[in-house]
């Protein structure tokens, strides 16, 4: 196997990992007009594993030829079979990468603790006090009252995600970090399906599926910004009201929006709208946090109303002027700025439930 770096004229080589790795032997390295070839010698069932610079700005190849010299004797090359693995089966999760984000920006600053990332339990406790008033408040008033946003949503959300647009993007659209399950959902829908994407965010799943068509919609208009994709139409506006005909779309998705929801009301609203837009036997998946997580999980919740920490990289900081208004939905340290986005995660069952209030549609998986 020949690896060639282009960048620069020196270069080194990741260690090869396997079961016969003391019979791996180099064989030569060859530099030429600022590159540097190394020749790799891999026995049969041997793994080699690319790390770093070798990994992501080399050239990987296997030299034409019928011999090897390996040690000074000269070696026939036999049948051979040889997998390149780019792609590994597991594939984390959107919240997999904000966590471990987030661990980079605390160890940038020294810090040990994660909870310093987060509000006080006074803090938080006081936001979910006004969200719960806000919310009772608008439930007696008037059913559209109960549908515009609360404060905290706005505070907690919606600010929170046209601060970190560009970042958000950084993490997931633009290095097509898909949720395999929204993935494998899109991609067995047949050829021609219309979908919308309610809650595209930054449109990361425009083009995943084979010739089909998706319209999108978020309430954030930079999360739309960072990623305009000119095949696909995307626009703003509230989840609780899409501005989209009645029975028209083959299938629709709406992934990690109904968390970021602070009422019960507007919950139903966007899953109501979702059914209403969908044709007669049309498909919807709706994914959103859960309560309950594996042992082995990064987050653990303690309640189901909690705000949770997302950590801005210096450069994604958005210059702006500096004003009187209220900034408690951000944390600022000496490197780097948190937000706290608003979550309600949901109990075994309870999205299903939801759901069960709905008329014409039913559970299916």
């Amino acid at each position: 196997m020949t690896m060639t770096d282009k960048r620069s004229s020196t270069a080194t080589i990741a260690p090869q990992e396997s079961q016969q790795s003391s019979n791996t032997t180099e064989l030569k390295a060859e530099a030429c007009d600022n590159e540097v070839k190394k020749h790799v010698w891999l026995p049969a069932r041997s793994l080699l594993v690319l790390q770093g610079p070798a990994r992501y700005q080399w050239a990987h190849g296997i030299a034409p030829r019928s011999f090897d010299k390996v040690n000074g004797e000269l070696i026939r090359r036999k049948r051979r079979v040889s997998f390149t693995i780019r792609e590994g089966v597991y594939t984390p999760t959107a919240e997999d990468l904000a966590f471990e984000e987030m661990e980079k920006q605390v160890a940038a600053l020294g810090v040990t603790k994660r909870d310093t990332l987060k509000l006080s339990a006074e803090e938080e406790a006081d936001i979910m006090s006004s969200l719960h008033d806000e919310t009772a408040c608008r439930a007696q008033n008037s059913k559209i009252d109960a549908l515009v946003a609360s404060k905290v949503e706005e505070e907690h959300v919606f600010k929170v995600y046209d601060e970190i647009a560009q970042h958000w993007h950084h993490t997931r659209g633009k290095r097509k970090v898909y949720w395999q399950v929204v993935r494998n959902f899109l991609e067995d829908l047949p050829v021609g399906c219309l979908v919308a994407d309610v809650g595209c965010g930054d449109g990361k799943y425009f083009g995943v599926g084979e010739n089909i068509v998706s319209i999108g919609c978020d309430r954030s208009p930079n999360l739309l910004q960072v990623s305009r994709d000119p095949n696909n139409a995307s626009f703003v506006c509230d989840a609780v009201a899409v501005p989209f005909v009645s029975n028209k779309f083959d299938a629709a998705i709406c992934i990690a929006v109904l968390h970021h929801l602070a009422s019960v009301d507007r919950r139903l609203a966007v899953i109501s709208e979702i059914v209403r837009i969908l044709r007669p036997g049309g498909r919807a998946l709706i994914q959103a946090w859960a309560l309950e997580q594996e042992t082995t999980s990064k987050r653990q919740f303690n309640a189901q109303d909690v705000l949770v920490p997302w950590s801005l990289q210096q450069q994604f900081v958005r210059k702006k002027k500096t004003s009187s208004g209220d900034d408690s939905n951000v944390q600022k340290e000496p490197s780097n700025v948190v937000f706290q986005r608003f979550c309600h995660v949901y109990k075994e069952g309870e999205l299903e439930s939801l759901i069960d209030q709905i008329p014409s549609c039913s559970v299916v998986q």
